[in-house]
Order: C-alpha cells, then sequence, then structure tokens
C-alpha cells in the first residue's frame, strides 16, 4: 500500500461502530489488536496513536455485547 508521511490518531470509537460490538466481547478485541497490528506493521520506526473509544452513551448502549445500559439526561 502506498504509505503517509505520519499516522494520525487511530480513534477506537470508530472500530467499535464499524463491527457494532461492544469491546468486552472476545471477536470485538480481535478485531481491534489484528487492526493496530496490520497498522503498526505499515510504520515499523513511527509512532501510532491510538485513543480507546469516547463513545456517547446512546452509541454505547446499541453495540452488541453490551451488558449494562444507562439512560442518562445528557448522552456524554
Amino acid at each position: 500500500p502506498q504509505l503517509f508521511h505520519h499516522v494520525g490518531m487511530i480513534r477506537g470509537e470508530y472500530l467499535l461502530r464499524e463491527l457494532n460490538q461492544n469491546i468486552i466481547l472476545a471477536s470485538c478485541q480481535q478485531f481491534v489488536k489484528d487492526y493496530l497490528d496490520t497498522i503498526c506493521s505499515f510504520y515499523l520506526d513511527k509512532e501510532v496513536w491510538y485513543r480507546f473509544s469516547e463513545l456517547t452513551n446512546t452509541e454505547a448502549n446499541c453495540l452488541a455485547g453490551t451488558r449494562e445500559f444507562f439512560d442518562e439526561g445528557h448522552p456524554l
């Protein structure tokens, strides 16, 4: 693949939304691990930043595997 000069921060919430799964599921954990392994392998001598997730409660509540649901007036 054509590589970019830098990698921006990988935002974990996009990966969770892509799968529509909560990170507590083993399949979601494996997907995130494989994704990060692949990206990092392309940029071995570069820093790669990863932020776990920034989901609102509304977003998190609808992910498969969510065990506890929060109904809050403010979604963050």
